[in-house]
């Protein structure tokens, strides 16, 4: 499928006529058509509590050029889920939620888990 490029909203909720919502995650841009080569393509890996809201262990989602992990990790997830205390991974590597994302990034989102 090929993305419109003249009607493209600059900002809101990016959605596929005729396709079900997998997960709620809001495009926002800074200009121009809103789609094209500056917007990265993440993996996600989730975990725990996470991958219980979503029903998955990982998704594929595309984000605004200039977007952090919190970004990221804000337009994925809301209410409870929001105030966790998370850590944050990309590329397999601990990162700040204040890092910029990069096309092709693995992220992982590690929330805190109980055991003893």
């Amino acid at each position: 499928m090929k993305w419109p490029t003249t009607s493209a909203p600059s900002s809101g909720a990016l959605a596929v006529p005729g396709l079900p919502t997998l997960c709620n995650v809001t495009v926002t841009t800074s200009g121009g058509s809103g789609y094209g080569p500056n917007m990265p393509t993440l993996t996600i890996r989730l975990f725990a509590q996470l991958r219980e809201a979503k029903g998955v262990e990982t998704l594929t989602t595309t984000v605004a050029d200039g977007s952090t992990l919190r970004d990221v990790y804000d337009q994925l997830f809301n209410g409870p889920l929001k105030a966790l205390p998370i850590a944050f991974a990309r590329n397999h590597t601990y990162a700040k939620p204040t890092d910029v994302v990069a096309d092709g990034d693995e992220l992982a989102f590690l929330p805190p888990v109980g055991g003893g």
